[in-house]
């Protein structure tokens, strides 16, 4: 939907639920893109929840 409102769309592909690869993810995307989606499947909770923690 976005690339049909013409927005170039950067597809980082799925990202393993380890701090060091999406901590390097989201630094990646933000060095790229002026807005990041990101959507999460099967998110764990608490202490195994990285991304939240991550972003702050």
């Amino acid at each position: 939907m976005l690339s049909q409102m013409g927005c170039e769309v950067i597809d980082l592909g799925i990202i393993s639920d380890t701090p060091n690869t999406l901590c390097a993810a989201f630094q990646q995307a933000d060095s790229h893109a002026d807005v990041v989606i990101s959507s999460v499947a099967c998110q764990s909770v608490g202490e195994a929840d990285y991304t939240q923690h991550i972003l702050d």
